[in-house]
């Protein structure tokens, strides 16, 4: 009970100890104990009593007397260490518990001001047959460290993730990197995703005499695939976000903690950081999503994008993307070089029904890997630096009904530098007039002038990405006596080809040259040839450039791109039933290992590649009845195409030793008979 004190016994002092108090226990009578004896226990000193090992003990918390002015305040601070070495030794604990200690002093002279670990990112799981793939949002690199900021000027401290695995709920088997005195101190990581920077190796500063791995500038990811799991066995899995320290500070990385706890009755409390799955395959009938194909809309950038279902089970039928990119000039310093266009980020936007959700913001992670999973999809974007001619886009459309050959090869190159983001199109008319070259003067080498005429052509050239009609100078270089067509003749090495010139608007100047475009002669055998375009060809020419502003795709979630099930698959997949183990022997390494926390063995035998929903019926061979299971989704002993069975009758027994028949049923399905085994 509370402890009642008679006020009236308080008189006005610098010191306050304890005068007349009545204890009630529980269920007790009351009892009183006057001041001398009461102050007789709440005095400094040292408590030393330990409780018999297995047994639970009382914690023992007093103060001694403290001044304390009438109307004053006093502020306290309480720690709670508590420690568990594995030496036999109990001077080990006392060390370990007075090392918590010394680091709460320390917490408590500096006013509670200390650098303090990244943001726990958000961890989701999917199980599949012999994997688990993991993947966590990007919150943990948003982190600030305000006394890291006033002490060096920068709080963003992220560094990177740990990603961990154990069977144990407490990560007992994961921790195993342990100190000089030989105690457990870190966790081992499967895999560490560090960014690319100076940090990098074991940081200087030791915790324990233990240095931290910062990893090894692997670069940021955001998902996690782990292949070396079994099927049917529990796993633990946490991603922990970690910084760099501080080294002229003297402080050492700080890591996320493990959010797990297990409750009385065996079950766990899991933090956002960890999940608790079991491998498994597939439920009977099961087909995989297809991936969604985006279409580009608008625009002709060289990199590509491609969309991955990661997660089926997060994806929503029916919903519309929209995948857009800024784009940025970098100044190149000098006259002759022309300045770059460069992409600075692309954004993923849910657009179903105008609701305009930006999913993924301004992203600049353009290697696929970095980005995370949104809505179940991860979106793989490969960008490109360079600006030249797609061969896989460019080339003459013609017509294949008047033409047995396309029209001969074309050279397509920059002119001195003058790299310009575009795309063109070359049209052939039906006869010369149709187009017109400017009159110019072209210098092709250093101190050659060439002056070009106007003339009539058979041709117009048409900037795509801009969406106009362009000027160009044309020399008519083949043996036709300047007849304004395009064309090529054989002979002469090849040069007796036409030449076109581009002018554009560039870098803000007029009438720029930008390109030059030059017909070839076919040579096949060592023979030239020349296929000359007719009235209606067209010359596709595509460049590969980043990523800008005017690019823009977009892919709709179809039925496919779901998981789907399928009755007529289930019913061939029946056969693939199987359980495991068979014959049950004692235990198997599916079952959770006996801890000190439960030291219950929890059974299990698996029913794999089940259909859901079904019905599972265990007889004995003599046909009596010893369990009816209704398998639904959402069952929490169910997992992927598999349900544990917890080895218990109809009656909450444990199931003898024997020969079993099981049937499972399944409507619109089929059934499937087996039988097993239990040997205890």
């Amino acid at each position: 009970g509370e402890p009642s004190i008679d006020k009236t016994d308080v008189q006005e002092s610098d010191m306050i100890g304890v005068t007349n108090v009545t204890i009630a226990p529980a269920g007790g009578t009351n009892t009183s104990l006057d001041a001398d004896l009461w102050n007789k226990y709440l005095v400094p000193g040292t408590f030393d009593t330990q409780a018999p090992a297995g047994k639970d003990s009382d914690i023992l918390v007093a103060s001694s007397p403290f001044p304390l002015k009438r109307g004053a305040t006093e502020r306290f601070s309480l720690v709670i260490t508590a420690v568990q070495t594995k030496s036999p030794n109990r001077q080990d604990d006392r060390i370990a518990d007075n090392r918590n200690l010394d680091q709460a002093t320390k917490a408590y002279d500096a006013n509670y001001q200390f650098a303090v670990a990244p943001y726990s990112p958000e961890v989701h799981a999917v199980a599949g047959d012999g994997y688990v793939k993991l993947y966590w949002d990007e919150s943990s690199e948003q982190s600030f460290d305000r006394y890291l900021s006033r002490i060096t000027g920068n709080g963003y401290d992220f560094e990177g993730y740990r990603v961990y695995r154990a069977t144990d709920p407490a990560f007992e088997d994961a921790k195993t990197v342990t100190d000089a005195s030989g105690n457990p101190q870190f966790y081992k990581p499967l895999v560490i995703y560090d960014k690319v920077d100076q940090y990098s190796g074991y940081h200087p500063i030791p915790i324990n005499g233990v240095q931290y791995d910062l990893g090894s500038n692997s670069g940021l990811r955001h998902i996690y695939v782990d292949s070396t799991v079994t099927n049917g066995k529990r796993y633990f899995y946490a991603v922990t976000a970690f910084d760099f320290g501080n080294t002229t500070a003297g402080i050492a990385p700080s890591e996320s903690a493990i959010k797990i706890s297990q409750n009385a009755d065996g079950s766990v409390t899991l933090g956002k950081n960890v999940v608790e799955v079991r491998p498994s395959p597939s439920q009977a009938g099961y087909i995989s999503p297809d991936n969604p194909l985006p279409t580009l809309l608008s625009g002709s950038p060289g990199g590509s994008v491609s969309v991955t279902v990661a997660d089926p089970a997060a994806v929503n039928a029916g919903d519309t993307y929209d995948i857009v990119f800024q784009d940025t000039l970098v100044k190149s310093g000098y006259e002759n070089i022309p300045d770059t266009l460069k992409t600075k980020n692309f954004s993923l936007i849910n657009v179903t029904k105008g609701k305009q959700d930006t999913l993924i913001k301004e992203s600049k992670n353009f290697n696929g890997e970095d980005n995370s999973v949104v809505d179940g999809l991860h979106i793989n974007v490969k960008n490109t630096s360079e600006l030249k001619v797609n061969t896989d886009l460019s080339g003459w459309h013609y017509d294949k009904a008047n033409q047995q050959k396309p029209p001969h090869n074309y050279d397509f190159s920059v002119w001195k530098n003058n790299a310009k983001l575009a795309d063109y199109e070359l049209i052939i008319g039906d006869q010369v007039g149709f187009g017109m070259s400017t009159d110019t003067t072209v210098q092709p080498v250093p101190g050659s002038f060439v002056h070009l005429p106007a003339i009539q052509t058979n041709f117009k050239i048409y900037n795509t990405y801009d969406n106009k009609e362009i000027k160009y100078a044309y020399a008519d270089l083949d043996n036709t006596g300047g007849d304004g067509k395009l064309s090529a003749s054989t002979g002469n090495l090849g040069l007796n080809t036409d030449i076109i010139v581009l002018i554009e608007d560039y870098l803000g100047k007029k009438n720029q040259f930008t390109y030059r475009l030059q017909l070839r002669p076919l040579l096949q055998n060592g023979v030239e040839t020349t296929v000359n375009p007719q009235p209606g060809d067209t010359l596709f020419v595509r460049t590969t450039k980043p990523f800008s502003s005017r690019d823009r795709y977009e892919f709709k979630i179809q039925q496919q791109n779901t998981a789907q099930i399928s009755d007529t698959l289930a019913k061939k997949q029946l056969a693939d039933i199987k359980v495991v183990p068979n014959p049950y022997k004692v235990t198997n390494p599916y079952e959770p290992a006996i801890t000190t926390s439960d030291n219950t063995q929890h059974r299990e035998l698996h029913f794999t590649h089940i259909p859901v929903p079904c019905i599972l019926r265990i007889f004995t061979v003599s046909g009596y009845l010893v369990r009816q299971i209704n398998i639904e989704k959402g069952n929490p002993n169910l997992f992927g195409g598999t349900y544990k069975w917890d080895m218990l009758t109809k009656d909450n027994l444990e199931v003898s030793y024997g020969v079993y028949l099981y049937q499972i049923h399944a409507d619109g399905v089929g059934d499937k008979i087996g039988k097993f085994a239990v040997i205890k």
